[in-house]
């Protein structure tokens, strides 16, 4: 939720940076209020206690995606059984 609040204010604060280089305070106005608007947006259908997503780490996919072509063995398997182990010490 909040990586697309961010996006959208990041967007239209850029946006309006240049519609002002550009002599265009109404533009950028209208810009930045509306993107408070859909940033609120996004607050409210989302709401905060949602916001907590367990993603998978992309080296985690990447790895998922590997195995030894001889015998199948996955590499995910050994990079988590070295990242355990070094856990445990």
């Amino acid at each position: 939720m909040y990586e697309s609040m961010y996006h959208t204010l990041f967007s239209a604060i850029t946006n309006a940076m240049e519609m002002i280089e550009w002599q265009e305070c109404q533009g950028a106005l209208f810009c930045l209020e509306k993107a408070c608007l859909d940033a609120e947006e996004i607050y409210m259908s989302q709401g905060p206690d949602q916001d907590v997503k367990k993603t998978k780490d992309p080296l985690d996919e990447f790895l998922d995606t590997l195995e030894c072509p001889q015998c199948g063995y996955k590499i995910a398997e050994y990079w988590h059984s070295i990242v355990n182990n070094r856990n445990k010490a």
